[in-house]
């Protein structure tokens, strides 16, 4: 299953390595990734780092939650 997304990156930039290397995975990692057509969840961070990809479209296979806001009460004491 191709992602659109992931594969129009790496049509444009053209090289798996760099992601590799950046990521501290193997290339195979990421010609996996490419292959099935998302990220690892505990790499999309890292990659939309790197990339500038959104998680959410390079791991649309995975339910992301936007992180809760805090309260101005719980900023002020800390929590």
């Amino acid at each position: 299953m191709q992602n659109p997304v992931l594969e129009a990156y790496f049509q444009r930039r053209g090289t798996q390595v760099a992601v590799a290397v950046a990521l501290d995975v193997s290339k195979q990692t990421v010609n996996d990734w490419r292959r099935q057509g998302f990220v690892a969840p505990k790499h999309a961070a890292a990659f939309e780092a790197f990339t500038g990809i959104a998680r959410k479209q390079a791991c649309p296979v995975f339910m992301w939650i936007a992180p809760k806001r805090r309260t101005r009460s719980e900023a002020k004491e800390g929590v």
